[in-house]
């Protein structure tokens, strides 16, 4: 009989994101942090408000969450996501919005575009 350990055994570790990404809101104004983090691609995010409500991330071009190209798409905050894809030489534009508990969703817009941010995702490190 084995005296090994089962692999199954549940870790007393919590799951952790490698990055935890706080959406601000003060009054009606959402903010990101300035600057986004350098983040890789491989690393984990996770997206989180200062106020309980909803987070929502909105890129107008690619998603670093994506690994297709697809235009205009966004991702839920409160989960943990994995990054697909590097932003090249450059970065990747944001839109942040917030929707507080029984409230209305609040963010980025033309009259509003400190929600906003750059995200620099960098090749997987070795």
């Amino acid at each position: 009989m084995s005296t090994t350990m089962s692999s199954t055994v549940p870790t007393t570790k919590p799951i952790k994101a490698d990055h935890e990404i706080t959406i601000t809101l003060e009054g009606t104004e959402v903010r990101p942090p300035n600057p986004i983090p350098t983040m890789a691609v491989g690393e984990t995010v996770l997206y989180k408000s200062n106020v309980p409500g909803e987070v929502r991330i909105e890129f107008p071009g690619p998603s670093p969450f994506r690994a297709d190209s697809a235009l205009s798409t966004s991702v839920p905050g409160g989960v943990i996501l994995t990054l697909q894809t590097s932003s090249g030489s450059g970065t990747l534009d944001c839109h942040c919005f917030i929707k507080p508990v029984g409230g209305q969703e609040l963010g980025w817009g033309p009259g509003n575009p400190l929600a906003g941010g750059q995200h620099k995702v960098t090749p997987p490190k070795h």
